[in-house]
């Protein structure tokens, strides 16, 4: 990638902390050129950054502008999805690529954009977060080094479960399971997975919410020819359950028929290493390595 100028918008949640302001300072101290118009809160509605049109707006110019080489939204939260709609797609198509950089609420907008274009967007940090270099930089360093072109691939841990085969490959695909499973039917999820590995992480949602989700997907017929699945960090399971408890991981391989791995590194967590949905990825040796298509690279 040759990331030059970034464009952050706020189009999720409402930077409540304040982070913001000193994490642009540091993406220019980095050597990026940040390009960052502020919206007018909502009093109506306290879950989102501003409203609809102001938040559609703002990604819509980020999309379509020349000046900028990738879409950061700032933090997650609420509300991607309500843009969906009021995104022109056909002119998108034929703008300038840019990915769109995030997690959580924000992998809505990276998998509207796959199934629409067919563009790569990246799975990692986002500045206005705790999680932003909360035990160390590696995930932060990784991503600018990503950026800056001065790398084109990547690599996470990973580990099979129980009986699970040791190697995978394919075009990777996911980001935050229940964001992801509310665009099953729209538009904006790929009808067919065929071919993929996908990755899924999520926070506050306990084992047997998770399983009603991939419930879902397996009904949908979404597993059908997948790879494999990699299960980030699952967080804040409850029950006193820890962080991806062994009985949620196990019984999603039980389950589905489809080889599983375990990853400690992404979800909403510190590390939360980059992964570029859309880019190949082999699993291998206990890692999964990911390329750019060399045409992205």
């Amino acid at each position: 990638m040759d990331v030059r100028t970034i464009r952050i918008i706020k189009a999720s949640s409402l930077d409540r902390e304040g982070f913001l302001p000193s994490r642009i300072k540091e993406l220019e101290a980095a050597g990026f050129k940040i390009l960052f118009d502020d919206i007018t809160p909502n009093d109506h509605w306290n879950w989102t950054a501003g409203s609809v049109k102001d938040r559609s707006n703002a990604l819509n110019n980020a999309l379509l502008e020349p000046e900028s080489d990738a879409v950061m939204w700032a933090r997650g939260g609420y509300g991607a999805s309500d843009l969906l709609d009021l995104i022109p797609w056909d002119t998108v198509a034929k703008a300038k690529p840019k990915p769109i950089i995030g997690f959580s609420d924000v992998c809505a907008a990276q998998s509207a954009l796959y199934a629409k274009t067919g563009r790569l967007s990246i799975h990692g940090p986002m500045p206005a977060t705790f999680t932003w270099k909360k035990s160390g930089t590696s995930d932060v360093d990784s991503l600018i080094n990503l950026l800056q072109g001065k790398s084109s691939s990547g690599d996470l841990d990973v580990g099979p479960i129980l009986g699970s085969p040791k190697s995978a490959e394919g075009i990777l695909f996911g980001g935050c399971l229940s964001v992801l499973t509310s665009l099953i039917a729209t538009p904006y999820l790929p009808k067919n997975l065929n071919g993929h590995i996908l990755y899924f992480e999520d926070t506050g949602e306990n084992p047997g919410r998770v399983i009603r989700m991939l419930n879902q997907w397996h009904q949908a017929g979404l597993f059908t020819g997948v790879q494999a699945i990699i299960l980030g960090t699952f967080s804040d399971l409850g029950g006193g359950l820890p962080d991806s408890s062994p009985v949620l991981l196990e019984e999603i391989y039980h389950r589905y028929g489809v080889p599983t791995f375990h990853s400690k590194d992404f979800g909403h967590v510190s590390p939360n290493l980059p992964i570029v949905m859309g880019a190949k990825g082999v699993i291998k040796n206990n890692k999964l390595k990911w390329t750019l298509p060399s045409a992205n690279s």
